[in-house]
């Protein structure tokens, strides 16, 4: 069992984590990887540069770490919401959870989309395991979730259930894409009026093209 010093020790420690990842969050959005220093993240985050080494020990192992937050969070979401559907109504449900789960992870953090846009070339080679376990760990859930759709007789049969998975995905990236290069976005999607209209719309576009007559 741990001691009070012990205890004290722990959390401190884990405070001090958490804000340099929120800082290096805001600096690799704002400047990019490439043009953010360690000594930049020490700064804004309040500790010494030993800080950071000490927890990340490397400005690599920082980025690779964010992402993996980033990748755990959101495949462990998804996994939850995108389970079978059993009939139609189920499958409306599942699909509008989805949706509204991608807009609350970019209105908690709304750094991640740009920094994930300002550095998505940089993806591959920085942390190739992580990129792949991001982006197509999704497309995979959701590649089954509209499988299952088919075989339930819930989603029209001549359908490439792989197009339809990378046409929620495509929409998905355009509103990260979105939320990355406008500001005022946040404030956007935190109106109610948008964010039905956004989803009512995307729901329309998508189900009735999809739906079996």
């Amino acid at each position: 069992m741990k001691n009070k010093a012990d205890q004290k020790t722990s959390i401190s420690s884990q405070t001090t984590t958490k804000r340099i990842m929120d800082e290096s969050i805001k600096l690799f959005a704002r400047k990019g990887y490439a043009a953010t220093s360690v000594k930049d993240i020490s700064t804004a985050a309040g500790v010494n540069i030993a800080a950071v080494n000490y927890h990340f020990e490397s400005k690599e192992n920082l980025y690779r770490q964010l992402l993996n937050k980033f990748a755990e969070t959101g495949i462990t979401k998804i996994q939850q919401i995108l389970k079978p559907p059993r009939n139609v109504d189920e499958f409306k449900v599942r699909l509008e959870l989805f949706l509204n789960s991608g807009i609350d992870h970019i209105v908690e953090c709304p750094d991640l989309p740009r920094m994930l846009m300002k550095n998505i070339d940089l993806m591959p080679q920085l942390s190739e395991e992580t990129f792949h376990k991001t982006f197509e760990q999704f497309h995979h859930v959701m590649v089954a979730f509209f499988e299952s759709a088919q075989k339930n007789g819930i989603v029209r049969k001549e359908l490439d259930h792989k197009l339809i998975a990378q046409f929620l995905d495509n929409q998905m990236f355009a509103l990260i894409h979105k939320a990355a290069i406008e500001r005022t976005l946040k404030k956007d999607i935190d109106d109610p009026k948008f964010r039905k209209k956004w989803l009512d719309q995307t729901l329309d576009l998508f189900l009735n093209g999809a739906l079996e007559k």
